[in-house]
């Protein structure tokens, strides 16, 4: 429905004629008890034990340019806010986050409790999506969060930007955070690593 709003708003297309087709995760992303599979995976990976997870990008595909649409910055700022008070490390995955993140914070950024993967494979992600505590969709701009259907699938608690299509697809299934309010994010972020419920 989102998509379909700004196409009339934005491009100022009439689309008198359309029907939603909504988007579904891949039958792989659901909850997965292998546990010797879960803990392949996160050796391969090196990942921590307790983890937020942050599946996004900063690189525009086929243009090699940085891309600031999907905001991993605010779920950065946010865990910055409250890392000291949890267990969890945060991990961000996707092409060029760390670079981005140096532009947008600082080249000494604090990283601390931070880890970057630039690349898991689509037929590894259901078991990242697995593994993490909690998982975060920070994007205010989104038409229609893949990761954010392959979380909730997953069985994952899931915070996401309270607009877009994020809002969209994940009402009355997810934290809603103010969009790019670190703040807010931060006091989501702290209540659903905090509650094991």
């Amino acid at each position: 429905q989102f998509i379909l709003e700004e196409n009339r708003l934005v491009l100022r297309l009439p689309i008198e004629h359309a029907t939603i087709q909504y988007s579904a995760a891949d039958e792989r992303f659901s909850p997965v008890d292998d546990r010797e599979a879960l803990a392949r995976f996160r050796e391969q990976y090196k990942l921590p034990e307790k983890f937020i997870l942050v599946v996004s990008r900063a690189v525009h595909p086929g243009t090699g340019k940085s891309f600031a649409g999907k905001s991993p910055e605010v779920a950065y700022r946010a865990f910055r806010r409250i890392r000291d008070q949890i267990p969890q490390e945060l991990v961000l995955v996707g092409n060029g986050i760390r670079k981005y993140l140096e532009r947008t914070e600082s080249p000494r950024a604090d990283f601390d409790k931070v880890r970057f993967l630039e690349f898991v494979p689509y037929e590894q992600l259901h078991l990242m999506y697995n593994l993490a505590d909690v998982v975060v969709n920070p994007c205010v701009y989104e038409g229609c969060p893949n990761t954010v259907l392959q979380a909730m699938a997953c069985g994952r608690p899931t915070i996401v930007a309270a607009s877009g299509g994020s809002a969209d697809v994940a009402e009355g299934a997810a934290l809603m955070a103010a969009p790019m309010d670190d703040a807010d994010l931060a006091q989501k972020l702290l209540a659903a690593a905090s509650d094991e419920t």
